[in-house]
């Protein structure tokens, strides 16, 4: 049924705008948007209940107004065993049919043709279910749709409860008041019955000059031949009876009131009244801090990377001093070596290569120390600001309750200074020789092999610079 398929994709957009609503309050949290927990409670839970909610229509009428049979003819799933039809009295129970995908509630009648001490009674009876449903459906009598002593019930319905939103007006029986067989005396005894309804919510001041309401006018039981006749001639039926009248205007009102949602509306007027009024300025507050802060930590590594790319220049540079400083250093002994004779060469080694070549050794040592010292520092600086620069800024969006602006692990292991890279550096200036030389060149036989000390040089000077590089 068409009003139930609109019914239920207002339900769908309903959830679909809550589910958009408690995304907003979500993601506010990480943005130091401190609205009431509850409220995402409420929002869950309206979810829940409106993702499991049925369209619930109630029938509100005088006794004897033939609720009961529009109801089955509106909805097309007349069932005798279960939907009691009393064309006399109503029953002053409220009549709960719980269909496959909606509820029907037919209320005891709030006036009738005669007076009754339980009035009162019905009205409560009344109030409890109507509040409850999605679609009003207001029968009216056909000879007299409204009275004057309807005006106390029309003013609770309609101003006391606010129910006019939701409700269609039904002129009932409406073959006692023409011939619903002849169109065009349909169409001009129900714009007189039409206008006279409207003059009267008019006269109540339910309804403006300029506003209008939704009103139909059907006959659920043409000339009372029964539902069991009529089921046999559905094709006359539904065009005398203006039954289909009745089922667009109840779409069309589920439609209309798809945006008017309660909970939608409170939530959405909770959230906007909490974040403009209170929590918006402290937001913006906090978000204007952390920008400041992110230029604050972009300028920190920008500077950081600066001083990173004077390193390698300065580690570039050290590299080709450290080679040129064992180049030469090799080629002076070896022109030194060349001078000596098998008096002198003791002298030398003494001088320039020592035991184990302990002083030559210490000489190349100092060298690297020289170079590596000014570099070391250099890193370790960068490090050290490196380190703070994070530290400060997770501490001031933290303290801003912007969690998600935080510099996480992630970033940190994929930083290009690190503790270790003082250590590189060290190794990549100064490795760690797996060889010694020196040995290669004993004093005893320097003593007696002097012609091989310069060849002994040159290969310790080559060996040791392959490794270094």
């Amino acid at each position: 049924m068409e009003t139930v398929d609109q019914f239920k994709e207002v339900q769908a957009k309903t959830v679909e705008i809550l589910q958009r609503l408690l995304s907003f309050v979500l993601e506010g949290k990480k943005f130091g948007v401190a609205l009431d927990d509850g409220l995402i409670d409420k929002i869950s839970k309206g979810i829940a209940e409106v993702t499991s909610e049925k369209l619930k229509v109630a029938l509100v009428g005088g006794f004897s107004e033939g609720k009961t049979s529009i109801v089955v003819a509106w909805a097309g799933n007349y069932d005798s065993n279960t939907m009691k039809i009393d064309v006399s009295e109503s029953s002053d129970e409220v009549q709960v049919y719980h269909l496959k995908d909606f509820d029907l509630v037919d209320t005891p009648g709030l006036f009738g043709f005669k007076e009754t001490s339980n009035q009162l009674k019905y009205k409560e009876i009344t109030r409890k279910y109507i509040s409850e449903a999605n679609l009003l459906l207001y029968v009216m009598n056909p000879n007299n749709p409204i009275k004057d002593s309807h005006k106390d019930e029309l003013n609770w319905l309609f101003k006391d409860l606010n129910l006019l939103s939701r409700t269609v007006f039904v002129i009932s029986r409406f073959d006692e008041e023409a011939d619903i067989e002849d169109d065009e005396e349909y169409k001009q005894r129900f714009e007189i019955k039409k206008e006279n309804i409207r003059l009267r919510l008019r006269d109540f001041e339910i309804i403006t000059d300029k506003q209008s309401v939704p009103i139909v006018a059907v006959s659920a039981n043409p000339f009372g031949e029964g539902f069991d006749y009529w089921l046999s001639k559905l094709d006359e039926y539904n065009q005398i009876s203006h039954i289909n009248d009745l089922q667009v205007a109840t779409a069309r009102k589920i439609k209309e009131s798809g945006d008017k949602n309660a909970l939608v509306l409170a939530t959405r007027q909770s959230i906007v009244k909490d974040v403009i009024q209170r929590q918006m300025p402290i937001a913006q507050k906090n978000i204007a801090l952390a920008v400041e802060e992110i230029n604050m930590f972009k300028n920190a590594m920008d500077d950081i990377r600066k001083e990173q790319d004077r390193s390698e220049r300065n580690i570039s540079n050290a590299r080709i001093e450290l080679k040129e400083y064992i180049t030469g250093l090799f080629t002076d002994l070896i022109l030194q070596v060349k001078g000596t004779d098998l008096k002198t060469i003791d002298e030398f080694f003494e001088k320039n290569i020592g035991d184990e070549g302990i002083i030559l050794e210490t000489s190349i040592q100092n060298e690297f120390e020289r170079q590596l010292g000014k570099i070391s520092y250099e890193i370790s600086k960068a490090e050290k600001n490196f380190n703070v620069s994070v530290k400060h800024y997770n501490n001031m969006v933290g303290d801003l309750a912007i969690e998600g602006m935080k510099v996480g692990k992630n970033f940190m292991k994929n930083a290009q200074i690190s503790g270790k890279s003082v250590l590189a550096a060290r190794d990549f200036l100064m490795p760690t020789f797996k060889f010694k030389p020196w040995g290669a060149i004993k004093l005893a036989d320097k003593l007696s092999k002097g012609f091989v000390v310069c060849g002994s040089l040159l290969g310790v000077g080559l060996e040791m610079w392959d490794s270094y590089s």
